[in-house]
């Protein structure tokens, strides 16, 4: 500031999506909102001709004001960026207009709200219980469905976060093999 005139150097936002800004936040943290992103000003130099030695400097903040519209809306367009939300059901071809409507992939983003439910003919449960504690990617589903379990219903398989809601097991073990059913 020099004089009366003052300049800003920097803007804070805050967006809804908490990921977005993480690593700015991280550098520069708000003292009163720690959910408040700062965005500092550029400065961007350009020659006024060709012919002239005249340079000129804008000094601005990388803020874009942005809209939201249909996917139908969208048919036929192009844009840089694009972001798809998969709330609800969503035609497949509706998903690809959507989808399309980026440039190149690195422009594309897709935001949704899901539930993940794993489901495995597991032929033994017992057999292969603890394959199925250690694996990540089951133990990262919403909702576990084994089907042929070959259970017996004294038998219990807990695994950690998970409650059983159903189980259709084999009541007796009247052979030493174990029932082929079980969910």
């Amino acid at each position: 500031s020099s004089g009366s005139e003052s300049t800003v150097v920097r803007l804070w936002m805050k967006f809804a999506e908490p990921r977005v800004g993480s690593f700015a936040r991280s550098k520069q943290p708000h003292s009163r909102n720690a959910d408040w992103t700062p965005i500092m000003s550029m400065v961007r130099s350009f020659q006024y001709k060709r012919t002239e030695q005249i340079t000129i400097e804008c000094r601005q903040f990388p803020v874009i004001p942005a809209e939201a519209i249909t996917i139908h809306k969208s048919q036929g367009g192009t844009y840089a960026q694009v972001t798809v939300h998969l709330e609800g059901r969503i035609s497949r071809s509706a998903l690809y207009v959507g989808c399309s409507r980026a440039t190149n992939a690195n422009g594309l983003y897709i935001m949704e709200q899901r539930l993940d439910i794993y489901y495995q003919n597991v032929k033994s449960l017992n057999k292969h219980i603890a394959d199925i504690r250690s694996d990540k990617l089951i133990c990262s589903a919403d909702i576990l469905c084994f089907a042929e379990t070959w259970t017996l219903s004294q038998e219990e398989f807990p695994i950690e976060g998970y409650n059983p809601i159903a189980r259709l097991d084999g009541e007796t073990r009247s052979s030493p093999r174990r029932p082929a059913n079980g969910l």
